[in-house]
């Protein structure tokens, strides 16, 4: 079985050109894959999302689909529908985008609330009911979602119960100057096209099924779960957070946690595992008041304090 945390290295490596070497970015993604989590990407248009997500898939050798959301597109658009075939006669299945390994969806919060529901269901059960009938999707399927956080005309905000189903919500790493400037002068736009096609996959879909079970295997100090647990009470008692931690946002954040002492060979949690990823895994599930976004960094910081 390939290394876990050598296959983090490449895959640091492989992905820096399309993060600008942004590490904590790379880091949550690859945390992200490992323990099936899909993604919310929420920036503005033309950042790099969609080359991001195609980076992911040729790495993970993963089948991507994208779909560019409008407001008018029904659920039998994503999922497929029953239709009569004259040439055979008989009523056959279509399948649509959902029937992939890696979905990318283009400005998800355009999605209209019908849509939404069936959309959700999918994500939920890995699963479309058509027809009567249960289509299972593929083991590997994953949704990396994207919306622009400052347009509102014409689309409709998330379900709180869809935002959960996201393992993880980021915002993509803007080029430094010096990076800019590489950019300009040597063509990098054009370079990073480049990065991308010569891409080669750097996990099989074995070893990606080997990862639950590795991160499973890591163990939690009595000490530790006795402050996270805290840090949970600790979110539901701040008056800046409006909505309770649901119960799959502290399993997810546990499993990110585990995966996140796998990536540099250990077989137990320390506080900086959570550290790293309390934003980027816990934000998107919570109502926090405005003006108190680093809120959940400074209560872990808290719970975990005289460590």
């Amino acid at each position: 079985m390939q290394d876990t945390k050598q296959i983090f290295q490449l895959f640091s490596q492989a992905i820096s050109p399309f993060t600008f070497q942004n590490q904590d970015l790379s880091r949550i993604l690859f945390i992200a894959l490992m323990t099936h989590s899909s993604i919310l990407i929420e920036d503005l248009p033309w950042v790099g999302k969609t080359t991001l997500s195609k980076a992911l898939a040729k790495l993970m050798w993963l089948q991507i689909t994208r779909i560019q959301w409008t407001s008018d597109l029904l659920p039998q658009d994503i999922l497929g529908w029953e239709y009569y075939d004259f040439d055979e006669k008989n009523i056959k299945i279509k399948k649509w985008p959902i029937f992939t390994e890696l979905l990318l969806i283009d400005e998800i919060n355009r999605m209209n609330p019908k849509t939404q529901s069936a959309f959700l269901q999918a994500m939920e059960e890995k699963c479309v009911h058509l027809a009567g009938k249960v289509f299972p999707l593929s083991e590997q399927f994953l949704v990396i979602a994207t919306q622009n956080p400052i347009e509102h005309l014409g689309t409709f905000p998330l379900p709180e119960a869809q935002k959960d189903r996201f393992g993880a919500r980021i915002s993509l790493t803007r080029p430094t100057e010096t990076q800019m400037l590489d950019l300009i002068l040597h063509h990098g736009f054009s370079k990073i096209e480049d990065s991308l096609q010569k891409l080669l996959p750097i996990a099989t879909h074995e070893t990606m099924k080997q990862w639950l079970p590795e991160i499973l295997h890591v163990g939690i100090s009595e000490d530790v779960a006795k402050r996270l647990i805290r840090f949970f009470q600790l979110i539901s008692e701040s008056q800046y957070i409006l909505y309770p931690l649901s119960q799959r946002g502290i399993s997810l954040f546990l499993l990110a946690c585990r995966a996140s002492a796998c990536i540099e060979g250990r077989e137990y949690i320390i506080p900086s595992d959570g550290e790293r990823l309390v934003i980027a895994f816990l934000a998107h599930r919570l109502e926090i008041e405005q003006g108190h976004e680093n809120i959940l960094l400074d209560l872990y910081k808290k719970a975990f304090s005289f460590f």
